[in-house]
């Protein structure tokens, strides 16, 4: 699996949605943790859940269901093994470093398939909601990630050429893919 062959720096949005397609093809239900106003959610799984913490986001995005709050007091509710897919985009990095650790533990608990999370390389700072929406106490990045920080049985990947769509940025981000025991992907 390389995430370098996807061709980041001509369309990095497009990248990461064909990588997150790839990975949750087959499943029939997602669920996308700090989905912010829902670029992901459309990569054709048929039933859609997101949680996020800031109530503006929500009300902009498509899904079946939407559940307003932390993601470190939401997902303790829900079942194990509840959703096929599960992931965190761009998001884990606006948690404290322990906070985030215990996210992919609740992710690796809830996917009954695959989870996937996807975050800048190191850390990137960033205290603004780029959206205008007035999210920037959640849009704050707080940890930065990088591969060691992903214990088996994640797997993380290196992506060095992404370019986060900002030249003023430095290249490189990190996907961390999570397969299921019994999770047979198709």
């Amino acid at each position: 699996m390389s995430a370098d062959d996807e061709g980041p720096k001509a369309n990095p949005e497009a990248s990461v949605f064909r990588f997150i397609a790839g990975q949750v093809r087959g499943c029939r239900s997602i669920l996308d943790i700090g989905s912010g106003l829902g670029a992901y959610l459309n990569c054709g799984v048929p039933f859609r859940a997101a949680v996020d913490a800031y109530a503006p986001y929500l009300a902009r995005l498509t899904a079946e269901v939407k559940m307003q709050g932390r993601a470190q007091d939401v997902l303790p509710r829900l079942g194990a093994r509840s959703f096929d897919a599960v992931i965190c985009i761009d998001m884990i990095e606006h948690t404290e470093k322990a906070e985030g650790l215990a996210l992919l533990a609740e992710m690796a608990r809830i996917a009954a398939r695959v989870a996937v999370v996807f975050t800048p390389l190191g850390f990137h700072p960033q205290d603004e909601d780029g959206w205008g929406l007035g999210g920037d106490h959640w849009q704050k990045h707080r940890s930065g990630w990088v591969p060691g920080d992903f214990a088996a049985p994640w797997q993380p990947l290196v992506w060095s050429a992404f370019t986060h769509g900002k030249p003023d940025l430095p290249a490189g981000a990190l996907w961390a893919v999570y397969r299921a025991a019994g999770g047979v992907m198709e």
